[in-house]
């Protein structure tokens, strides 16, 4: 009977992390992003958003002991990327190679974003300059409101899992 149980736990533990990679990306797709602050509707706009609201709901999740979780989404992120890329007409031969660049963009934002997030300097200006470095189309009241916006998500998957919501929802 064990072996049931370590099952059902393992499959709502990715049940949940499938829900809040879902709640994530309907965050990073909000059209307000791409309409009133800016951002390019284009694949690079949209990974930028995707993996900033990704590291920020990650970081929330880790300030609350939820590790695991937040590895899930990250695991989430690199299969839907790999899909995505093989949707785009990438060809399977190359597809490792650009992961592996997209990949190292990730690594570099998520370390750039976790430590604004995470107080160090002064977190929304680090942000904003992140934002427009990345994104330099971007005005400066829109890199300001996403910057808010992504210490918003994190606050709240902090205190989402804190609570130990059991629907899922970000």
């Amino acid at each position: 009977m064990g072996w049931l149980r370590r099952w059902r736990r393992r499959r709502l533990g990715e049940e949940m992390a499938a829900r809040r990679y879902g709640e994530v990306v309907a965050w990073a797709r909000d059209p307000i992003l791409y309409a009133r602050y800016g951002v390019p509707d284009t694949p690079e706009g949209r990974f930028e958003m995707l993996v900033l609201h990704l590291v920020a709901a990650a970081c929330g999740l880790r300030r609350a002991g939820e590790e695991t979780l937040a590895q899930a989404l990250v695991d989430l992120f690199f299969a839907d990327l790999d899909r995505s890329l093989r949707e785009m007409g990438v060809g399977d031969l190359s597809v490792g190679r650009q992961v592996k660049r997209l990949g190292e963009l990730f690594l570099a934002r998520s370390r750039r974003l976790s430590a604004a997030l995470a107080g160090g300097g002064d977190g929304e200006a680090d942000v904003v300059d992140l934002l427009r470095r990345n994104l330099p189309m971007l005005e400066m009241d829109g890199a300001t409101a996403i910057a808010r916006r992504l210490f918003d998500l994190a606050d709240h998957c902090t205190r989402s899992a804190a609570r130990k919501a059991t629907t899922g929802a970000i």
